[in-house]
């Protein structure tokens, strides 16, 4: 069995290990128009080789605890989410990939929230690209977080327990039409 369940309740620490989710929620900042598409993870994973697939997490509820707190945190601001796994074919570990749209504030705010998170906790986060945007990355105690703008309103969440496979597939984010 995959154990993305596994990686997301290892991440369920990002909140509070780099990032509280006071620092990424800012609230007052410009609405994004109730016309915004949404988009959906599928929709920013871009074309992967046969090397790769992409599935529906294996276990839902780890994420959607993880996104319970971020939608607790952002009230009115969250409007959605969705979420697939990038996994090695063969693989057992993959990375999860969450797409957050939102309704209130700038999704570049959420990054720099999360930046002053790490900053507060004195975790060593990094710059990391993801699509052409600057976002950050991020230990957790047992795994790594990253995110970043993704479209007008969304901002895009990698969790994986391996550093290196969460940069591979931060390097295959990125083919919106």
């Amino acid at each position: 069995m995959r154990r993305a369940a596994l990686i997301i309740a290892l991440a369920l620490c990002a909140i509070g290990c780099g990032t509280k989710p006071e620092n990424i929620v800012r609230s007052g900042q410009a609405a994004c128009p109730g016309d915004t598409p949404e988009l959906k993870a599928n929709e920013v994973i871009g074309p992967v080789s046969r090397r790769f697939e992409v599935l529906p997490p294996d276990r839902p509820k780890p994420i959607e605890r993880f996104m319970g707190e971020i939608k607790r945190a952002m009230g009115p601001g969250y409007r959605s989410h969705d979420a697939r796994v990038i996994y090695r074919r063969g693989a057992m570990e993959g990375t999860v990939v969450v797409v957050l749209n939102i309704a209130d504030g700038r999704p570049q705010e959420f990054v720099a929230g999360f930046e002053e998170g790490e900053r507060e906790e004195g975790v060593q986060g990094e710059p990391l690209e993801i699509d052409g945007q600057e976002g950050r990355l991020a230990p957790s105690e047992d795994s790594f977080v990253a995110t970043a703008p993704s479209g007008d309103c969304s901002v895009v969440i990698l969790i994986a327990v391996d550093k290196t496979k969460l940069k591979e597939a931060a390097g295959l984010i990125g083919a919106r039409s």
